[in-house]
């Protein structure tokens, strides 16, 4: 009995021994899981540290564009268009800082300048009386007091005359903007028209291809000026006031049709 007791608790020992022996030499499937996560994780995270230089370089060349473009002045540059005294008016703001503003229909150079974006408005030569504020897409100029847009404007539709003026409200110098082509106001520049009118209490010195140089009284009734000229080729000219700016010329030559000038306010020169 001794024997055989004996004899199974050696049994006993020796598996004992070779499960011990067996688990050291075969990991088991938990940590061949871990460490192959690990190893993975150390590769990923190696690339991500390492970017390539050509990624890089076109990372920084969309920056560049992109602040570029989003730069504040880049949304004011173009063409802005008001109607001033009754004429279009183009105020052109260019990317290198620099503005040309004018009257596209009327003759000589148009006016030439800086301009700067400070504290939420375009400022002109950098001067605090001619500056522009910024109202969503229009801009609104202190100085000539009307906004601009994005809109070109076109052709000036006239409007009625004054029913109640006075002699005084002529004074001053006028030229030449429209000319009536049909019932239709052409710029007098595409047409080469060149009419002046400086105005005095009711004398006029006149200029242009219609009148040459001439010096004339006129006679203010009904709300007008009116004068006769001419004893071979009699002429009538009425002068109607349509607001502070805009004057209607009607020069009527005996027998022919009628002529129909608008001339904008210029100044108060004094000519006489």
């Amino acid at each position: 009995m001794k024997k055989i007791f004996v004899l199974f608790v050696a049994a006993v020992l020796i598996l004992s021994l070779m499960s011990c022996k067996r688990s050291n030499k075969e990991p088991s499937e938990t940590e061949e899981t871990t460490t192959a996560q690990a190893t993975t994780e150390t590769e990923t995270t190696t690339e991500e540290e390492t970017p390539t230089e050509t990624a890089t370089e076109t990372e920084t060349e969309t920056e560049d564009e992109t602040e570029k473009e989003t730069r504040p002045e880049a949304a004011y540059v173009g063409d802005w268009w008001a109607l001033v005294k009754g004429m279009a008016y183009c105020l052109t703001l260019s990317e290198d800082g620099t503005y040309t503003a004018g009257f596209p229909m009327l003759y000589g150079d148009p006016e030439t300048g800086t301009w700067t974006l400070e504290q939420g408005l375009i400022r002109l030569d950098d001067s605090e009386t001619n500056e522009l504020g910024i109202y969503e897409d229009r801009l609104k100029s202190y100085y000539l007091d009307v906004f601009f847009t994005r809109e070109e404007v076109h052709d000036y539709v006239p409007g009625e005359v004054l029913s109640e003026t006075d002699p005084g409200s002529f004074y001053g110098y006028w030229v030449s903007a429209y000319v009536d082509v049909d019932g239709i106001p052409v710029p007098a520049k595409d047409l080469g028209e060149n009419t002046d009118i400086y105005i005095e209490d009711t004398k006029a010195a006149l200029g242009g291809d219609y009148f040459g140089d001439a010096v004339a009284d006129f006679e203010f009734r009904d709300n007008m000026l009116v004068q006769s000229f001419g004893e071979e080729t009699p002429l009538t000219v009425k002068m109607q006031l349509q607001d502070d700016t805009l004057m209607r010329l009607t020069i009527s030559p005996e027998g022919q049709d009628e002529i129909v000038l608008y001339l904008v306010y210029s100044g108060p020169e004094e000519l006489l």
